[in-house]
């Protein structure tokens, strides 16, 4: 009975802890598509870079604040109820900009779960 109490608190601490999520950067103004974007200092430059990515529960997706990105964002992946995927601003006050310069949309949804778009200018 005790071996089963342990298991089942392993089990409720990956479910919150979540630590296969990543978050990603990207910067018009500094970064690189050779990046991986998994930091600061190596942030992916396009929006096109970045919708070769599949996202997974508690991933997070951060556009430079005041950086304007040309293009469609395609969301690629669904997180859950305990770990949405987060789509936000990092690194100052001003909003990212989405421009999809020409596209039908500038963030593209399709068949996807539990997604919070936070802090942008569309």
């Amino acid at each position: 009975m005790r071996f089963l109490k342990y298991i089942y608190i392993v089990f409720l601490l990956s479910r919150c802890l979540n630590l296969n999520s990543a978050t990603y950067f990207i910067s018009n103004s500094l970064g690189n598509d050779s990046n991986s974007g998994l930091s600061l200092q190596n942030p992916i430059k396009t929006i096109s870079r970045l919708n070769t990515f599949n996202f997974y529960p508690g991933d997070s997706i951060l556009f430079k604040s005041g950086d304007t990105f040309l293009g469609m964002f395609w969301l690629k992946g669904s997180g859950d109820s305990i770990h949405p995927i987060v789509v936000d601003t990092y690194g100052g006050i001003e909003k990212a900009i989405i421009n999809g310069d020409g596209y039908q949309s500038c963030i593209l949804l399709y068949k996807t779960e539990q997604w919070m778009i936070l802090k942008l200018k569309i």
